[in-house]
């Protein structure tokens, strides 16, 4: 009897908590009345269960700026935890009228949930009257984004020489959580010659900012050497990502609330401009011979051999030492007696990054062999450069040693044998006419036709030829890589796609998410942005620029939705098969087709 009044009042207890943990699907619009102009957002919102298969609702009447963006919550109210997941997307009218969003649904433990048809009036004016409060919430979550998150260009130089380098970092200082940093417009470098320097830490730390502690993150690190005089502006960078912010339940700031809701925010920002004042080169003191190098170097001549005998091959190494502009250095011209057969030069180059600068040599090795005896001198090589420390010219001078060739003249030696000979000879030049049977003899061809002849001719022509058509395509891809990576875009994504496939990794997630990394990675390569482009609308558009079909655009967005909220959204369907592989597969080859018509 006492067990079954404890079950009683067990049940009594649980009952009015489980009847609390009502699951609910609920759409809601932050406003019910926008401008052409707004932004709006529309949340569907699942509370007290965990959903999948979620399907949205027709949008084609409004413009995706952000979304599906996903965020989740858990709030305790007295003894009751509730919590919500909730799936929202910012839209933009495509013209004014009513419009009706209809609802969406939602899988939940086999159950179909659907949510409310939602409606919004879109006017012409730029703001709808009673929106005016809410707008300006948003400018102030902005402003207080702006605060917490801003890009700096700097460099360690604001005034040099042409040909001078100067250095300019790009780094994010940060408050904020953010992810998927993308650029939207690289930095312009006009005027000057561009380096890129390694960075070997982009997390640098803390720095202090107006009493405020920053996060910061190096994006870039260029070496630039200006290549004429005058003020030379390097333009902002501008770079997008995703602002994580907190929504608390009180009106407070929302980077120090330590509960709430989550939202993800696409946000857009730009760096400072840069002014470099550039000088002249002086004309007063420059000696001749100068060619334009600018920093601090040396020159060295050394040679293997200072005695030696005639037909004995020796090498001459000139050697240009130091760190300034090597993108401006030229081959020596060096005159050797006319004694030395002397072979094209072996060029060594060794510039490397050491402090900010590029420092390193350059080695020319010349291999002579001599025909003569005798004491014959080296050249001389002159060599100019401009230090911009000491705002001088310098003149360097290397070589004019003595070489010594012994042994017997060989090219003498040559001519006396020849004239012996042909002296020996003289009595032996008629000979007794041979009788008896005579047999036919084939007469060779010329060389020419020869089959070993040929081959030993075709082969080197035809690796040189392969090699020169393989060093212009590698210096073509290093001078524009972004116009590189156009033409081959299809194929760097099937590489990637099979990749993936061939890859040993299990976990479906991270497949989906690389996948979904490689079509964005393709769209900007093709459109030849040099960076992914993970934006519906600007996928759209640039898609739109390069002649692809609106259908083969739709096809693609939602391949990437479809694969993003089988990542993203707990409990939904997998979207990963090797028909979903396949089907993305023609889905891009039909792009890219579409593309080369154009």
């Amino acid at each position: 009897m006492l067990k079954q009044k404890l079950f009683y009042l067990i049940l009594f207890l649980v009952i009015p908590f489980g009847l609390m943990a009502e699951v609910s699907f609920e759409a809601s619009l932050n406003r019910d009345k926008v401008g052409m102009m707004q932004t709006f957002q529309v949340s569907f919102k699942l509370t007290n269960a965990r959903g999948g298969n979620f399907q949205p609702p027709d949008l084609s009447d409004f413009m995706i700026v952000s979304g599906p963006n996903h965020s989740t919550s858990v709030q305790r109210i007295n003894r009751n935890v509730e919590e919500t997941f909730t799936i929202s997307y910012f839209l933009r009218p495509r013209r004014p009228g009513k419009f009706t969003i209809e609802p969406a649904s939602i899988s939940v433990s086999g159950n179909e949930y659907q949510s409310n048809p939602l409606t919004i009036e879109v006017i012409e004016d730029d703001v709808a009257p009673d929106q005016r409060q809410e707008r300006e919430e948003t400018v102030d979550i902005t402003a207080q984004i702006r605060e917490n998150l801003f890009l700096r260009l700097s460099a360690d130089k604001s005034e040099v020489f042409v040909g001078e380098q100067l250095t300019v970092d790009l780094k994010i200082y940060s408050r904020v959580r953010t992810s998927n940093f993308a650029y939207e417009n690289a930095p312009s470098y006009n005027g000057f010659w561009v380096e890129e320097l390694e960075v070997e830490n982009t997390n640098i730390g803390i720095e202090t900012v107006d009493g405020r502690q920053f996060e910061v993150l190096k994006v870039s690190k260029v070496a630039l050497y200006p290549q004429r005089s005058g003020l030379l502006k390097i333009d902002p960078a501008e770079l997008k990502t995703t602002v994580r912010v907190e929504i608390p339940r009180q009106r407070r700031s929302f980077f120090d609330s330590p509960f709430g809701s989550f939202q993800n925010i696409p946000y857009s920002f730009k760096s400072n401009a840069l002014e470099i004042k550039v000088k002249p080169l002086p004309q007063t003191g420059r000696p001749e011979g100068f060619n334009g190098m600018v920093g601090d170097f040396s020159i060295e001549m050394q040679y293997d051999k200072t005695s030696l005998e005639v037909d004995e091959p020796f090498t001459v190494t000139l050697s240009k030492i130091g760190t300034g502009n090597w993108h401006n250095v030229s081959s020596p011209n060096l005159t050797f007696h006319e004694n030395f057969e002397v072979f094209d030069p072996r060029v060594n180059r060794n510039i490397r990054q050491r402090n900010n600068r590029l420092r390193g040599n350059i080695n020319y090795e010349y291999l002579l062999i001599p025909r003569r005896p005798g004491s014959f001198t080296l050249p001389e090589y002159n060599w100019v450069y401009f230090n911009p420390q000491t705002e001088r010219y310098v003149s360097l001078s290397v070589g004019g040693d003595e070489i010594l060739i012994e042994g017997e003249d060989r090219l003498l030696s040559d001519a006396n044998n020849i004239q012996r000979r042909e002296v020996e000879r003289i009595s032996e030049d008629i000979h007794f006419i041979r009788t008896g049977e005579l047999k036919d003899q084939k007469i060779p061809g010329p060389f020419y036709t020869n089959t070993l002849f040929i081959l030993l001719y075709t082969i080197p022509l035809g690796l040189a030829v392969f090699g020169f058509i393989y060093q212009r395509k590698k210096e073509r891809k290093e001078r524009n890589p972004v116009f590189w990576k156009q033409q081959r875009a299809f194929e760097i994504f099937s590489k990637t796609l099979k990749s993936l496939q061939k890859g040993t990794l299990s976990d479906e997630v991270v497949v989906q998410k690389q996948l979904v990394n490689a079509v964005h990675n393709y769209v900007g390569n093709v459109c030849g942005k040099g960076h992914a482009i993970t934006e519906r609308d600007a996928i759209t558009e640039e898609l739109l620029k390069k002649g692809v079909s609106e259908k083969a655009i739709k096809s693609l967005l939602d391949f990437i939705e479809k694969f993003e909220l089988s990542v993203y959204a707990p409990g939904y369907k997998s979207a990963f098969s090797a028909e979903s592989q396949k089907e993305l597969f023609n889905i891009i080859e039909t792009i890219d087709r579409e593309v080369a018509k154009v």
